[in-house]
């Protein structure tokens, strides 16, 4: 009997103290929506020009080797979250991204030469391989490298044909194309 009444008495405080947390919060004055100050905004500022200018003298002064985020903020004089955030706002894109397509940019100029093999270019410009270079260079010229070095204004069409090798004969059949 003892141990029913315990139980009964816990359960009676355990009703009242819920009870009492209950009428405590509708007691509590209520707050008006239009006290409550909006959580403050950050208004991103972007990169001043001479920092802008000065990364960007950096990165094309290097883009063969390999340009961290930490070397584009110390070109500006800058923290590397500060210097991200302004780059991006002065912008519109990522440090990396803006990195990649200086490289194309480049890369560009670099294919127009056709004594330079897509490897030589892909190394001129950065890249470890030529396989990442295809791939990113498609990603921001919507073609390969080499079909874009075919279609690239300038080019010659005689630079694609196969030219018959010396001591070689050619058949004296004709090959005629319909179309």
């Amino acid at each position: 009997m003892l141990v029913q009444l315990a139980e009964h008495t816990v359960g009676i405080a355990f009703d009242r103290m819920f009870i009492l947390i209950s009428v405590q919060g509708d007691v509590s004055p209520s707050i008006d929506p239009s006290e409550v100050l909006p959580p403050p905004t950050r208004r991103r500022t972007p990169l001043q020009k001479w920092r802008l200018k000065r990364v960007i003298d950096h990165v094309d002064g290097h883009l063969a080797r390999r340009i961290t985020l930490a070397d584009m903020a110390a070109a500006a004089g800058l923290t590397r979250m500060h210097f991200a955030a302004q780059f991006r706002t002065a912008t519109g894109t990522r440090p990396h991204d803006f990195v990649l397509q200086r490289r194309i940019d480049r890369a560009r100029e670099l294919l127009r030469d056709p004594e330079r093999t897509l490897v030589d270019v892909a190394l001129s410009v950065g890249f470890q391989t030529q396989a990442h270079f295809t791939t990113v260079f498609k990603r921001f010229a919507g073609e390969t490298p080499h079909r874009w070095r075919r279609l690239a204004p300038g080019h010659h069409a005689a630079e694609d044909t196969i030219a018959p090798q010396p001591g070689v004969e050619q058949g004296g059949a004709e090959m005629h194309q319909d179309g």
